[in-house]
């Protein structure tokens, strides 16, 4: 991880975890990303229906002339798509551009917003998301891209940035088009390499495709369940389940034999004995407790019995580490 990058995370976190988050993001902003400080006095704005609520406004900082502001939201959670748009609505009429920082009332979850303007007048809300115990990897570097280089002032004789500028700054971070390429492209990598393995050891590349395939989908559904908080209550059980096996002196290589596929065919398919002493309680507690699933994904198929597949550690170690 870059330098630029763990400095953001380490932002991102303390201002979860501290009683200080305006300090700690407003630093985020000026001393990290290097945008300009806002010099503003926190103001109220009644947002009318459907919420029908006053909300603050806390300046963080700005860049030619585009400001950003944390608020503090006042329901659980963080706002929805239409609660989104009516704050944007409202704070549009003084400030056309602006960036928002959502702070959750538990003080657990972050969200930047940013309204994108498209064609024909029209509107799109995008967002990145953080939250204190499942931190998203995708929201640090996206937000990484907002950085404002020395050299990109001295481009401009005043030393102001034109809004322009920024609002492209913008458009780069909260890009969908390019978060989804890069997840393809981060897919595209982990399949190859995991399909090497099955293909290697058995020689039937229709099936290895396809075996591979059936388990990254396995695998993506992992983080569904967790982040549901259907796995122990824990939104990071998956990275804490692969640290036990690492920190257990389990056999090499039996990750995938004799964790995960207990995971899979026993815990989501109501079969779940708990007698696997080697599972910490905590871990046996969860998996006893893990949901059945009904829909086929996690039941043994052809693709699982043609051969005994074994996949070694060094798959998962690219995957989840």
């Amino acid at each position: 991880m870059s330098e630029l990058l763990k400095r953001i995370e380490e932002s991102l976190l303390e201002a979860l975890k501290n009683n200080e988050p305006l300090f700690t993001l407003r630093s985020l902003f000026t001393e990290v990303l290097f945008w300009d400080e806002l010099r503003a006095s926190p103001f109220n704005i009644r947002i009318g229906p459907p919420l029908n609520t006053d909300l603050t406004f806390y300046s963080l900082a700005q860049a030619g002339g585009l400001a950003v502001f944390l608020v503090e939201w006042v329901e659980k959670g963080l706002p929805g798509i239409t609660a989104r748009r009516a704050v944007h609505r409202i704070l549009s009429n003084t400030y056309a551009e602006h960036l928002l920082c959502y702070l959750s009332s538990e003080r657990d979850e972050l969200a930047f917003v940013w309204a994108k303007r498209r064609p024909q007048g029209k509107t799109e809300m995008r967002t990145l998301r953080y939250e204190v115990d499942s931190p998203a990897r995708t929201t640090v570097e996206r937000l990484a891209h907002l950085y404002i280089p020395l050299e990109d002032r001295m481009k401009h004789l005043t030393g102001h940035l034109p809004i322009t500028f920024v609002v492209e700054k913008l458009d780069d971070a909260f890009s969908v088009e390019a978060v989804t390429a890069k997840f393809f492209e981060d897919y595209r990598i982990v399949f190859n390499h995991l399909q090497r393995f099955p293909y290697e050891r058995f020689g039937d590349k229709k099936w290895a495709h396809d075996y591979s395939l059936q388990l990254l989908n396995r695998l993506m559904f992992l983080y569904f369940i967790q982040r549901k908080k259907w796995l122990g209550g824990n939104p990071r059980f998956i990275a804490e389940f692969w640290q036990t096996y690492k920190d257990s002196n389990q056999l090499t290589d039996s990750f995938f034999d004799r964790w995960l596929s207990v995971m899979f065919f026993e815990a989501f398919n109501n079969r779940f004995h708990g007698g696997y002493t080697y599972f910490p309680e905590k871990i046996r507690f969860a998996l006893q407790m893990a949901p059945y699933l009904n829909g086929g994904l996690f039941t043994r198929n052809w693709l699982d019995n043609k051969f005994r597949v074994t996949i070694p550690d060094e798959f998962f170690e690219l995957l989840f580490d």
